[in-house]
């Protein structure tokens, strides 16, 4: 071998070792495994979910079903509950009654159950408007959003 190849060839297997260990940026990582209907907050999930129950799942929706996405979204609650703002008692509250339909959600898709199944849920109606009414409150604390300073 040339002594210019051979100069050059720990130079080159670090540059192919440094190659093979590159990594994703953290951002990129997390957003790859939340799903397409994965909502921002718990105020989305909120209107969401009310979107599906008054228009009897007849909206579109980016997950599988949108059976699939009523019951991701209760299961999901609890979660976004805690990234907000609410009290240890709201989330105790949102938890409880969350993951008992979420239980009950998943055992009907199980069964391949249809959305006005999963609707009638016990508890399911007025869990939802509970929610909905805590969500109003704390949207109603918030201050007014200027559009026209807000960054686009």
């Amino acid at each position: 071998m040339p002594k210019a190849v051979l100069a050059l060839l720990p130079f080159l297997l670090l540059l192919t070792m440094l190659g093979g260990c590159y990594t994703a940026p953290k951002e990129e990582e997390e957003e790859e495994h939340f799903p397409p209907h994965w909502p921002v907050s718990v105020f989305e999930a909120s209107k969401r979910l009310k979107q599906i129950s008054d228009s009897n799942g007849a909206v579109e929706s980016k997950a599988t079903s949108i059976e699939r996405e009523f019951v991701d979204l209760v299961i999901w609650l609890p979660e976004l509950v805690a990234d907000s703002d609410m009290t240890k008692i709201e989330f105790d509250e949102i938890d409880s009654w969350a993951s008992k339909l979420a239980s009950e959600g998943e055992m009907l898709l199980g069964k391949d159950a249809k959305i006005a199944e999963l609707l009638r849920l016990n508890g399911l109606q007025e869990s939802l408007l509970a929610l909905q009414k805590l969500c109003d409150s704390y949207a109603a604390k918030m201050p007014p959003v200027d559009e026209e300073s807000s960054v686009k």
